[in-house]
């Protein structure tokens, strides 16, 4: 298989393993929401061209966190006020849609859909488990992080996918940086 189609077979492999194998970890240790740590596995693996560096994965994890966070703190205070918590729920989501649709922040707005697509509900519902939700919620998606590094050490990209990714980020690079020298060098000589 040539470099393309092998970064593809092996990506098929991450996204396969990573969702089967962390779905049946979860099962078999019995967890509670033990569905949301395959969708956040697939939903990471499908964006990361390469394994997360350590900050990275760290950044993943505290966002989970803050995100978790936000929608266990929002509910709690806005739980008995039920127009308040359905105005911030909507300009949450709402928000989360346009990260989504725009493209930009996509894992954050994930998180954040599913943060405030769940907490909430259960926050009015039931308030005493809250806080236990967003345990799980916290707890799936650093689980979720660490299978991405599992399936990226087991079924890395090839070598020569890497080089030429990067060749190909160093060329575009450097087309930038040509095309904003020439539009500096027009702009000074303009009066």
């Amino acid at each position: 298989a040539t470099g393309r189609g092998l970064g593809a077979h092996r990506l098929m492999l991450r996204l396969a393993f990573g969702t089967a194998g962390s779905f049946a970890l979860a099962e078999a240790l019995d967890w509670e929401l033990s569905f949301l740590i395959p969708v956040l596995v697939v939903q990471l693996l499908a964006v990361m061209p390469a394994a997360p560096r350590l900050a990275q994965g760290l950044a993943a994890m505290a966002m989970f966190g803050a995100s978790t966070y936000l929608a266990l703190t929002t509910s709690g205070l806005l739980a008995h006020m039920p127009v308040l918590l359905t105005i911030a729920i909507g300009v949450v989501l709402f928000l989360a849609f346009f990260l989504q649709a725009s493209g930009r922040a996509a894992l954050m707005a994930t998180r954040l859909l599913i943060s405030f697509g769940i907490i909430p509900v259960v926050a009015v519902q039931s308030p005493d488990i809250a806080s236990d939700i967003a345990f799980l919620i916290l707890r799936s998606g650093i689980v979720a992080v660490l299978w991405v590094w599992i399936a990226f050490a087991l079924f890395d990209q090839p070598k020569e996918r890497r080089v030429g990714e990067q060749r190909d980020h160093l060329a575009r690079t450097r087309r930038a940086t040509v095309h904003e020298a020439k539009t500096q060098l027009v702009d000074d000589r303009r009066p």
